[in-house]
């Protein structure tokens, strides 16, 4: 898990030095997307965040969101609602960072 942290950790501070102002966020509910996460929100480099999900997972986001202060900033995305990926397609394919946690801490 800590290599895990560590390499996200990693790729976060890489992209930073970009010149980026929108970022995505895949498994920001997690132990270590959550992290991602509330360092992609407290960054005033990006000025959206869009967040791709599961809508269980949206209860855990919208804590982190909240906690962070970044609702201004954040766009959610329900992968079981066709026309969130349809709307959002575009911004997510044009997207300056990529952040993915999918399963990151779980035991491999």
């Amino acid at each position: 898990m800590l290599t895990s942290i560590i390499t996200l950790l990693l790729l976060f501070f890489i992209v930073s030095y970009v010149s980026a102002q929108t970022a995505v966020v895949f498994g920001g509910s997690g132990a270590v997307g959550s992290e991602v996460l509330k360092s992609v929100l407290s960054d005033t480099f990006f000025e959206e965040v869009i967040v791709v999900g599961r809508h269980s997972s949206f209860k855990k986001i919208d804590e982190i969101v909240s906690s962070a202060k970044g609702e201004s900033k954040v766009k959610r995305v329900n992968l079981a609602r066709v026309e969130d990926i349809s709307t959002y397609a575009k911004k997510i394919e044009r997207a300056d960072a990529c952040l993915i946690a999918l399963g990151a801490s779980a035991p491999h």
